[in-house]
């Protein structure tokens, strides 16, 4: 029920033009602060999970210290 709950969650329409640096650059930049991304849809495509982090870690706000992400195999790992 949580993902479903609007006081929690929030969406966004993508312009037609979107690419996968464009969303990533909107979730790090959205206030308040993003604090989880579930790609359901796989719209982030050619790239894996340890880059999309890498990407985030960069761009989000300087409280957020670290990014989880599962690799592969689906072991959890956080980048700091």
């Amino acid at each position: 029920r949580t993902l479903t709950n609007p006081a929690v969650v929030t969406s966004r329409m993508l312009p037609a033009d979107w690419d996968v640096p464009g969303v990533l650059q909107l979730l790090a930049e959205m206030q308040p602060p993003v604090s989880a991304l579930i790609d359901c849809g796989a719209l982030v495509t050619g790239m894996n999970n340890r880059e999309v982090a890498a990407y985030l870690l960069h761009r989000l706000p300087p409280q957020m210290e670290g990014v989880v992400f599962l690799e592969a195999g689906g072991g959890k790992k956080i980048m700091l």
